[in-house]
């Protein structure tokens, strides 16, 4: 379900807020969590393969020990029998559906990495000029259409909507808590920077205070932005060779009989 999804993301991304580190110990811990989810799903399909092969070969073998006689010990036999192979099929449903959702989860992961590469390259370059008048304003008072132009950028930017994180979130966890983490700290700086331009009271002092710890948290957006966009980068490299071999495997093959048309000029 959407919500429990949404849900799963906030907890998430709380716990990062809180306790996770960024920077080179950010992208060291976390960039392992898909290969981890894979080994851990490949582990369970074997320990159910083989529960379930084992249930089964026991079954057959007791039925290939087990000769009726009567007409009722056939009758039993066969329900038996019956009861098995619908308590198969209903297993073989519903994996696979699950199987077709997951199909689909991993299509929409993809395609939504993919579109979201060029929009990772603008938010960086915003965040990098909001860095910068930051920046400056942890040394020195800035005016306040300065604290406003900050505000301003951060409200028009668009890192990355829930949609988009759920919709990465089958195959790309790791970016769509970094999207939401990043998303976070650049929200939390519009409301003091709207603060510093409309109070004309609020002594230098603690504007210039106001100014470093938003610089900290853009500091941390930026960080994750540029570790996305370049995981995006790599993504999109992929899926485009990708596409690139299946559009070459699906162009018709020319017949060694066929020599296509002559070289020799006409006399």
């Amino acid at each position: 379900m959407p919500g429990a999804g949404l849900e799963r993301l906030d907890h998430r991304r709380r716990r990062w807020l809180g306790i996770q580190p960024f920077g080179a110990g950010f992208v060291g811990a976390h960039a392992r969590i898909p290969k981890n989810m894979m080994r851990y799903a490949a582990m369970r399909f074997g320990v159910y393969s083989f529960l379930g092969g084992a249930v089964g070969g026991l079954f057959l073998a007791k039925a290939w020990q087990y000769q009726p006689t009567s007409s009722q010990d056939w009758s039993g036999w066969a329900q038996a029998v019956a009861a098995a192979a619908a308590f198969g099929g209903t297993i073989w449903v519903a994996t696979r559906d699950l199987r077709e959702r997951r199909s689909s989860g991993h299509a929409s992961a993809r395609l939504t990495a993919v579109g979201l590469h060029y929009r990772m390259i603008n938010v960086v370059a915003t965040l990098e000029a909001v860095q910068g008048a930051l920046r400056e304003g942890t040394v020195v008072e800035l005016d306040p259409g300065r604290y406003a132009y900050i505000a301003t950028e951060l409200e028009h930017l668009t890192i990355s909507s829930r949609e988009e994180q759920l919709a990465l979130l089958p195959l790309f966890e790791t970016l769509a808590l970094a999207l939401g983490v990043a998303g976070d700290q650049a929200t939390s700086v519009i409301d003091t920077m709207r603060v510093c331009a409309a109070t004309q009271n609020v002594p230098s002092y603690d504007k210039i205070k106001a100014a470093r710890v938003s610089k900290t948290a853009i500091d941390k957006a930026v960080e994750l932005t540029m570790f996305v966009r370049d995981e995006l980068l790599d993504i999109s490299i992929r899926e485009s060779r990708y596409m690139r071999d299946a559009m070459q495997k699906r162009k018709p093959a020319v017949s060694s009989a066929d020599p296509g048309p002559s070289s020799t000029p006409a006399s």
